[in-house]
């Protein structure tokens, strides 16, 4: 039997060039499926073409006694994070120093030298500081503070570990509350009437006309039929996962709306000089559309509450028609850590602790863990046991209790409920730092006490009684302290330099393994496995 023969018809060119020209032969076979698919069955439907809007731009103010920290230059953050002390960087506190040291006796520079420094400022540890000659009160009214700027307001609650504060724009109060260090935009503030008098004019309100744009990002559906969607962005690609609500609104705007939304830019002030573009509280009114059938529509703004709400970057407590708008500080350079706190609750031993790894840019621990304490409660089969009041917990290890009613003051009296209204029965209630002491010779003394100023320092042995904590400050898998210099520039290029401190959750809280009236079992004598 022979093989079949078969016939394969191949083109007689042997390049492709025909081929990826793609030339279309038969244009109706195009409109015939375009027919087929529904896509002649179109809608007298309109795109607009001009937006008329009248917004106002009422500025922002902080403080009304220093106009100097102006929010519609100066970025939020530097404004409500600012520490007391932040101007005075290490540079300037030689500068002034060595300044002031030819005015003070040697014993006085002696005093105020600095002392230890992190790095690379070693070498700089026997100058004179000049910010401690300052703060002594050292030739108060000398010409060479001039150039010293009296200290901002300090936003930071020691007991809460959050920053307040209050700023006001159009007649609205902008209260923070609760902000833990990062970035501030919208969401950052509640809004709130203001009572107090006005110190600026009412912004006026002029028309402006602006063309809007189709709402366009990396995936968006194309408008016309025919577009080749961008290969870069594979929407069918996310799994429609519940948990991830945000992939669930993507999904929805893809899917359900289409191509459908438009933006348009909201116009600037007339006049910068008197309403400036960021800083500011827009209010939008007497917005129109007017579409490609030269119709005209009012646009008015969707309830944010109650049925049917819907609201893109709505601050509460404000109406729906206003945006705020701050010079947000966008990726500051952060310097070194200078301090960082680990505070958690041990419930082992029922204290709270606030370990100190770094404090003034000097590392004071490595980490969080107690070594030689879990090392006295390890039992080596020796049989051999010696006496310890307590187990040994690292310097830098500072407890705290349950503030109780009825407990002694630190400068005398009992606490009460009037004098301290976070006082509990010792089961709730806030926390007071309390002092170790040091069983380890033959008399017992106080350990030192906080080095960093986040927890009550700097003190010295025996200090550091008193600073307290709000109850709701320590989450149950502990919170994580951090200060450090941050840089940027204001809205006109300047730099500008502030201090940030920052409270973060932590995956759990340190622990301590502190033990009482321990019977330590000796290490075995060839330990290192010798005969």
């Amino acid at each position: 039997m022979t093989d079949p023969v078969y016939l394969i018809l191949e083109p007689g060119r042997p390049d492709t060039d025909e081929g990826l020209r793609a030339r279309v032969a038969d244009p109706i076979w195009f409109l015939t499926r375009q027919w087929q698919l529904g896509e002649h069955q179109g809608e007298d439907l309109s795109a607009p073409v001009v937006v008329t809007a009248a917004p106002q731009h009422a500025p922002i103010t902080y403080d009304r006694s220093r106009p100097d920290l102006d929010p519609t230059m100066i970025p939020a953050e530097a404004l409500l994070e600012a520490e007391p002390g932040d101007w005075w960087t290490i540079g300037r506190r030689v500068r002034l120093g060595r300044a002031a040291a030819p005015l003070i006796d040697a014993d006085a520079r002696t005093r105020f030298q600095f002392g230890r420094l992190p790095p690379p400022y070693e070498q700089l540890a026997l100058e004179v500081d000049g910010r401690a000659v300052f703060l002594d009160g050292r030739l108060a009214g000398n010409a060479i503070w001039a150039e010293v700027p009296s200290p901002p307001a300090d936003r930071w609650s020691s007991s809460e570990l959050d920053y307040g504060a209050s700023f006001e724009a159009g007649g609205a109060a902008l209260r923070v509350r609760g902000h833990t260090g990062g970035d501030v935009d919208w969401f950052t503030v509640d809004g709130e009437p203001d009572t107090r008098p006005r110190t600026r004019p009412r912004p006026v309100a002029m028309k402006r006309e602006v063309i809007p744009g189709r709402l366009d990002y990396p995936g968006a559906p194309k408008p016309r039929w025919w577009q080749l969607e961008d290969h870069a962005v594979d929407i069918g690609g996310f799994a429609p996962d519940r948990s991830h609500f945000a992939t669930m609104l993507l999904f929805d705007l893809v899917l359900e709306h289409g191509d459908h939304w438009f933006t348009f830019p909201v116009p600037p002030p007339a006049d910068s000089a008197s309403a400036p573009s960021s800083g500011v509280l827009v209010t939008l009114a007497g917005v129109t559309v007017r579409d490609s059938f030269g119709e005209v529509w009012n646009l008015t703004t969707p309830a944010a509450s109650g049925p049917g709400a819907w609201s893109l970057f709505h601050t509460a407590g404000l109406p729906e028609s206003q945006l705020l708008v701050w010079p947000v500080a966008v990726a500051p350079q952060q310097g070194p850590l200078l301090d960082e706190i680990l505070i958690g609750v041990d419930e082992d031993a029922n204290l709270a602790w606030a370990v100190e790894l770094r404090a003034d840019g000097l590392q004071l621990l490595r980490d969080a863990e107690t070594a030689a304490a879990v090392a006295e409660t390890t039992r080596t089969g020796t049989r051999a046991f010696r006496y310890l009041p307590s187990t040994t917990l690292p310097n830098g290890w500072h407890p705290y209790q349950r503030l109780r009613l009825g407990d002694p003051q630190p400068g005398g009296g009992l606490v009460t409920a009037a004098t301290d209204s976070g006082a509990g029965d010792g089961r709730s209630g806030g926390w007071r730092q309390g002092i170790l002491a040091d069983l380890t010779g033959p008399y017992p003394k106080h350990r030192p006490g906080p080095v960093s100023r986040l927890i009550g320092g700097p003190s010295g042995a025996g200090a550091g009684r008193g600073h307290q904590l709000a109850s709701d400050a320590i989450p149950s898998n502990g919170v994580l302290l951090r200060r450090r210099a941050m840089l940027a520039r204001d809205t006109a290029g300047r730099p500008v330099l502030w201090v940030e401190r920052s409270a973060a959750p932590v995956a759990g809280p340190p622990v301590s393994h502190l033990r009482f009236d321990v019977f330590a079992e000796d290490e075995p004598a060839n330990k290192g496995g010798g005969p």
